[in-house]
């Protein structure tokens, strides 16, 4: 069997050893990775960072501000999707933050996407048309998490509702929402770049949309037969941690325990004898990250 070739897109913007730990779990001659750092970590240790990876190319596109709920979240992963797709043809894309891990090895995880080639990754949940009226069908500030800024647009988010504007044109009834982190094969990851200026023209100014084009991209084509495990998630969304919808986009993520959690050492356990091959959110302040790495038989950084 020929062997795929991986891309993982990072999404970073701080916490350097987190960075160095992810990397290390990925770095495999099979795999390139793509990097997108925040344009506002200064002094980025890009020597220590890059000499992690001895078997992967790493690749940096340009830097820009990302802010939380933006437009710009959106644009950084189709940019790393395009630096991607445009130096070659990869089998899968995974977007994966500077803060997940790689809870399985690379053996293991391409033995997955071998197995079930050709499917998308996608967490789907339970969504309704006026969550999707007040994230995309009103005009949005970005503002990113300031607190003054944040309250402005709140209060122009129920103005605008008030005066029954909804930019969707239908209530928001062919959105799907879920989550931003995923796996998509090549296809799928020309599709979305094709589909830029209707993206943008859809999302510019909306919050939290990073969970939303993408389900509602796939939702509404051809790649809607292709979603792994979309009859089981998309109808139930179900917060319990060991319930088989986390292996819709393969990823342990806790909601439960935080927004989200931080896994620590006490979840060593359960995360590498779980079916899903990445995990987030790590700290490298506690250990876990070290403890996973050691246990997939890779070097732990000392330094």
């Amino acid at each position: 069997m020929t062997s795929q070739r991986h891309a993982y897109l990072v999404i970073a913007h701080n916490n350097p050893r987190d960075l160095q730990n992810l990397l290390a779990s990925i770095d495999d001659e099979r795999n390139a990775i793509f990097i997108h750092i925040d344009a506002r970590w200064k002094n980025y240790p890009q020597e220590n960072i890059d000499k992690v990876c001895q078997k992967s190319s790493i690749n940096y596109i340009k830097q820009n501000k990302v802010f939380w709920g933006g437009y710009s979240q959106i644009n950084c992963e189709i940019q790393l999707l395009k630096a991607a797709a445009n130096k070659q043809k990869f089998d899968y894309y995974h977007l994966v933050s500077g803060i997940d891990i790689c809870t399985k090895t690379q053996d293991a995880i391409h033995s997955f996407f071998q197995r079930n080639n050709g499917r998308e990754f996608l967490f789907f949940c339970r969504h309704d048309g006026a969550e999707m009226r007040s994230r995309v069908g009103v005009r949005h500030i970005e503002c990113g998490r300031q607190k003054v800024l944040r309250k402005i647009d709140l209060a122009l988010t129920k103005l605008q509702l008030l005066l029954g504007v909804d930019l969707t044109g239908n209530g928001g009834s062919d959105m799907r929402k879920g989550s931003n982190w995923a796996s998509i094969t090549h296809d799928f990851a020309t599709f979305i770049i094709e589909n830029e200026a209707e993206i943008r023209k859809r999302y510019a100014h909306s919050l939290c949309a990073d969970e939303i084009y993408k389900q509602t991209l796939a939702y509404n084509s051809r790649f809607r037969e292709r979603i792994f495990m979309l009859n089981e998630t998309e109808p139930n969304h179900i917060l319990d941690r060991d319930h088989k919808w986390k292996m819709s986009n393969v990823r342990n993520i806790d909601w439960i325990r935080g927004n989200p959690y931080t896994y620590t050492p006490e979840d060593f356990e359960f995360l590498v004898n779980s079916e899903c091959l990445f995990a987030r959110k790590m700290s490298s302040q506690n250990g876990l990250p070290q403890m996973i790495l050691k246990h997939n038989g890779i070097a732990v950084l000392t330094d």
